[in-house]
């Protein structure tokens, strides 16, 4: 149990990042231009899947479901696309953490390279039995609290 990682957050969410991540949420549940406005983009979001950066979306292209699909073949043993919103939709118990965060029951994978010193606020699901469920959706914001990158992760089958 040694190498085991510590399930515990890195740091804890202040209530300014809790409201971030459900602002984010709540735009997933329910999309619209309303809603997609009270969320701090940056002028251009870069979109990835775990470490890897594969586009870039311009702030006013996030009102388009479209937007928040990530276009790859295959990743983590599974078969794209693979859609930010759908995963941030779903109704289930999450939990949202800030910095470096174990991937389900591994260490953690590190963030994209040129958002190592973005703050990055994490959203995953709880009350899961296996990491075949497990996934993460990751908010890089700058220090001037704009979302300059998201990424997604999921447990390789």
């Amino acid at each position: 149990m040694a190498n085991r990682p510590s399930l515990a957050p890195a740091a804890t969410a202040s209530p300014q990042d809790e409201q971030l991540v459900r602002t984010v949420i709540e735009f997933a549940r329910a999309p619209g231009t309303a809603r997609l406005t009270a969320i701090p983009f940056a002028e251009k979001v870069k979109l990835g899947l775990s470490d890897r950066i594969v586009m870039e979306r311009a702030r006013s292209e996030f009102v388009q479901a479209d937007a928040w699909v990530l276009r790859a073949d295959i990743f983590r043993g599974r078969y794209g696309p693979f859609s930010l919103l759908e995963l941030l939709a779903r109704d289930g118990p999450t939990t949202i953490s800030v910095g470096p965060h174990p991937h389900c029951a591994s260490s953690p994978v590190p963030p994209p390279t040129e958002f190592a010193s973005a703050r990055r606020l994490s959203v995953q699901p709880t009350g899961i039995d296996t990491c075949l469920f497990w996934w993460t959706v990751d908010l890089f914001v700058s220090p001037a609290g704009r979302i300059e990158a998201i990424t997604l992760d999921l447990w390789d089958p």
